[in-house]
């Protein structure tokens, strides 16, 4: 080390936290990277004040090294000054500090891990699929909700090869015993599944739509499937017969509303018909009104007869559907 890092460091164990500040400032002006003078920075950041600890980590972020990470980390619990501030310094390192953050997925401070989901939502690229599932079983709510969220935003970024290799992580994760016995994470999964958009995805999200599963897991399978995209998908038929007998049940706002949704994006064909003339009898207005309108596609003298009695008839929203 030189005269200036040894002097530098003396400054850094100095009483004043103006001073401490100002020898951090220029050891990250002067570029210094050896490694006593990322011993001297780290050290003073355990014994630093919340107001030096800033400029401690800008110091050790100019150093550009992932070996600088696992000190960093510890702070991400700390104020809002310090978390950002390492947060940014992270973020920069990029993908050399992934092993370490990692690793503090397991940190007893839930707001440690929520800052380590913070940098790998910042870092490019697609991140660490697996640990990033793993996640999903925190026994804090807001970690479970930050680690869904990461997860949805990376897809925005993915290839289409990345997405598939995320879905067929996440088809694997959901096969295991500890997720098949949690609620929270197998909803969790379904809507990154949903979040894929690929039509592909749509039989296994059915298969928890059956009434012996649980509310929000059919929920949330329901909205999955309505944020598929089945532009590209020729056949809509197997889905529309799984989803039909949906709309008889007394559960509007979590079941039918959301099968609804889903049944607009599809194609009714012909075969559809007789199911369309039962739906016309439902309990819920807007079955009936969708009814309605798919039996506009499906064509046939009763599903004409329909058309014309609704027409006729007194329901304004029902004779404005036939007309359209």
């Amino acid at each position: 080390m030189s005269e200036i890092g040894e002097a530098l460091g003396k400054l850094l164990e100095n009483e004043k936290a103006e001073v401490q500040c100002a020898a951090a400032v220029v050891i990250g002006e002067l570029g210094l990277k050896d490694a006593q003078t990322r011993k001297m920075l780290c050290r003073a950041l355990e014994k630093g004040g919340d107001s030096v600890k800033a400029y401690l980590i800008d110091a050790l972020g100019r150093m550009g090294s992932a070996d600088i990470v696992p000190q960093l980390l510890p702070h991400l619990g700390g104020p809002p000054m310090v978390r950002n501030k390492v947060i940014e310094t992270i973020t920069a390192i990029g993908p050399t500090a992934l092993p370490a953050l990692e690793a503090e997925l397991a940190a007893k401070e839930s707001a440690v891990r929520l800052g380590v989901l913070e940098v790998f939502g910042r870092m490019k690229g697609t991140g660490p699929a697996t640990a990033l599932l793993n996640s999903l079983f925190d026994e804090d709510a807001e970690v479970v909700k930050q680690a869904t969220a990461v997860v949805k935003e990376k897809i925005e970024e993915m290839s289409a090869e990345e997405r598939k290799k995320l879905g067929e992580t996440v088809l694997k994760f959901m096969s295991g015993a500890r997720v098949r016995k949690s609620k929270t994470v197998t909803v969790s999964c379904l809507r990154i599944l949903g979040a894929l958009k690929d039509p592909g995805m749509a039989g296994v999200l059915l298969e928890q739509t059956g009434r012996k599963v649980a509310p929000p897991i059919r929920a949330a399978a329901l909205l999955a499937l309505a944020n598929i995209d089945y532009s590209q998908m020729k056949n809509h038929a197997p889905i529309c017969r799984k989803l039909f007998p949906l709309l008889g049940e007394d559960d509007y706002a979590d079941v039918v509303a959301n099968a609804l949704t889903v049944l607009w994006k599809l194609e009714i064909g012909k075969e559809h018909g007789k199911e369309m003339l039962k739906l016309l009898k439902g309990q819920h207005h807007a079955v009936r009104m969708f009814a309605l309108k798919s039996l506009g596609s499906v064509g046939g003298k009763d599903a004409a007869a329909k058309l014309i009695a609704a027409l006729v008839g007194d329901d304004h929203k029902m004779h404005e559907m036939a007309a359209s």
